[in-house]
């Protein structure tokens, strides 16, 4: 979802790259070849491995971001049947039970773990 101005969005679909190749090509780098830096910068090999895992952090929130759009007339019709009074909100449970009911992946993701505080 790209969000244009203010009340109106494009869907866009972006194909990112599966997770278990980057995961075979990180066990590929040698981290023991890093360049030695100054000691306030830390370690290399911790520096670049930080950045690796939020890039498949970041490919990660992209995929299930795709994944929702997708299915968001299912899963809005899920959460409207969740809150009877039309209140317009729901538990954090309840949405967390329709996210795994409507799209129903091979094994149920814990969805707030994917998210930063």
């Amino acid at each position: 979802v790209v969000f244009d101005q203010p009340g109106t969005y494009t869907l866009r679909e972006y194909m990112a790259p599966d997770l278990q190749k980057l995961r075979e090509l990180m066990r590929k780098v040698d981290f023991s070849e890093a360049t030695p830096v100054h000691p306030n910068v830390g370690d290399p090999s911790s520096i670049e491995a930080e950045q690796v895992e939020e890039k498949v952090r970041q490919q990660v929130a992209h995929q299930l971001h795709q994944i929702i759009a997708k299915h968001k007339d299912e899963l809005a019709a899920y959460w409207r049947r969740k809150d009877p009074t039309a209140t317009g909100l729901i538990s954090l449970d309840i949405w967390k039970q329709g996210l795994n009911s409507v799209i129903k992946l091979n094994k149920p993701i814990e969805w707030t773990a994917h998210t930063r505080e």
